[in-house]
């Protein structure tokens, strides 16, 4: 089954507060963004066996996304939970995430709340967003409108293009509104199950998203997905536009064979 990409991008993102990075981590990040995705693995796999968290986070991200490897989510699993258990905040997001969907581990949003509040204190913004939701809809804790408010407010500080409008609709409708399940979990939920309508109508919100080149990433990832399972749109738009869906050189990476 696949999953929406999680890009290399999203652990370098703003905000994200982590044990002090081992060069050779940043090194691989570099690696993978720049299109050397064999040399990134390498590095990272060599880090995350010395026991960096940084590196660890990355092999993790690396087995999660699809983009350089088969995605493997007990591997992703494996090397996620030791980042997490020294403190790095991308690698407690990531897990949060596989607990989320129930890959690799079994689901549970009591699960993925609890990792992703430690991502959160610990700056990263896409937990940030993601633990608010939770808080508004009671999706794995109880609903507590002022939290969700505050983690909002935190994750659109730092420019997360979804936090802000989000943000103005929980001020609007105050702490007795009623809140559904948003629509970006429930097309995520769907394009993670190979809904190719889902993953259409996920790319252009990512395409429409001004917050930077990461969602230009996943956009890029969804359309290629939902092309190759036989949407029209996407398959024309893919067409059409290749070259701009290339621009990130993460995505010419061919995926390399996994390694012991």
């Amino acid at each position: 089954m696949r999953r929406t990409a999680i890009t290399v991008s999203l652990l370098v993102s703003v905000g994200c507060v982590s044990p002090a990075p081992d060069p050779d981590a940043e090194r691989a990040l570099a690696l993978a963004q720049s299109g050397d995705c064999a040399a990134a693995f390498s590095l990272a796999l060599a880090g995350a066996n010395q026991g960096d968290a940084r590196s660890q986070s990355a092999l993790g991200s690396f087995y999660l996304d699809g983009l350089l490897l088969e995605p493997d989510y007990d591997e992703a699993r494996r090397w996620l939970e030791k980042a997490a258990a020294q403190g790095d905040a991308s690698g407690q997001y990531l897990l949060g995430l596989l607990y989320s969907w129930g890959a690799g581990v079994p689901g549970s949003q009591v699960r993925a709340v609890y990792w992703w509040s430690r991502s959160a204190q610990a700056g990263y913004a896409d937990a940030q967003f993601d633990l608010a939701w939770r808080l508004l809809t009671g999706r794995g804790t109880e609903k507590n409108h002022g939290m969700a408010v505050f983690w909002l407010r935190a994750a659109a500080v730092q420019g997360h293009g979804l936090a802000r409008p989000f943000l103005e609709k929980a001020v609007r409708r105050g702490p007795n509104g009623r809140y559904s399940v948003p629509r970006i979990d429930v097309l995520k939920d769907a394009a993670a199950l190979d809904d190719v309508a889902a993953q259409w109508k996920l790319a252009q919100l990512y395409l429409d998203d001004p917050s930077g080149p990461a969602n230009r990433d996943k956009a890029s990832f969804l359309i290629r997905e939902a092309a190759a399972n036989g949407h029209p749109d996407a398959a024309r738009y893919l067409s059409e536009n290749r070259s701009a869906l290339m621009t990130r050189s993460q995505l010419r990476c061919e995926r390399i064979e996994k390694r012991d």
